[in-house]
């Protein structure tokens, strides 16, 4: 595990060791509360790269904000985009067991340029996502600048954890806002 502990059901936890970016306020929510967009985004057993892409109709890519690593652990916070899609898609933390991993996913991981998921995918598409719990988060001033302004009141979350082949080898924090952005002309299907 990460130097610090973390625990998937207190989302501050996974905010531990980063300087730059800050936890919002939260609460949970019950998956079935959330939103139309952020419940179609977020509950679900895959990877969230692919209901991003699902949902947008592109491919995902990431601006890393943040990057931590502490022994075998390491930790990245980031932006996803959507080409297309104005503006930042999601929000995400992961934190990753290098060591559970063969070298040449730890050499793509770490060279931050295509998000985790993607990663995982390719190398084996069947790796079990489990959702731990369901979060709002309140509108900050650093999250309204990246976002810009259009999320509206909230933001909708699950913390989860990825099992490969050798048991619990990431754990996750997966932000939406709660008005997802749309390309020009685009509704929600």
């Amino acid at each position: 595990m990460p130097e610090h502990t973390v625990d998937l059901h207190e989302p501050a936890s996974l905010f531990r060791g980063f300087r730059l970016v800050h936890c919002p306020p939260y609460r949970e929510v019950l998956p079935e509360l959330l939103p139309v967009a952020p419940h179609r985004l977020l509950v679900h057993r895959g990877h969230m790269t692919a209901a991003l892409e699902e949902f947008y109709g592109g491919a995902v890519r990431i601006e890393p904000l943040e990057r931590v690593r502490r022994g075998s652990w390491y930790s990245r916070a980031v932006l996803l985009y959507v080409d297309g899609v104005p503006g930042p898609v999601q929000f995400g933390i992961m934190a990753l067991d290098l060591a559970a991993v063969p070298d040449h996913v730890v050499h793509r991981v770490l060279r931050a340029e295509e998000p985790l998921g993607r990663i995982l995918m390719d190398v084996h598409p069947l790796r079990t996502v489990i959702p731990v719990a369901y979060w709002c988060f309140e509108v900050t001033e650093q999250w309204n600048g990246w976002f810009g302004g259009w999320v509206g009141a909230a933001f909708f979350g699950r913390t989860a954890v990825i099992e490969c082949d050798q048991g619990p080898t990431v754990l996750l924090l997966e932000v939406v806002p709660e008005r997802p952005a749309i390309r020009p002309g685009q509704g929600l299907h």
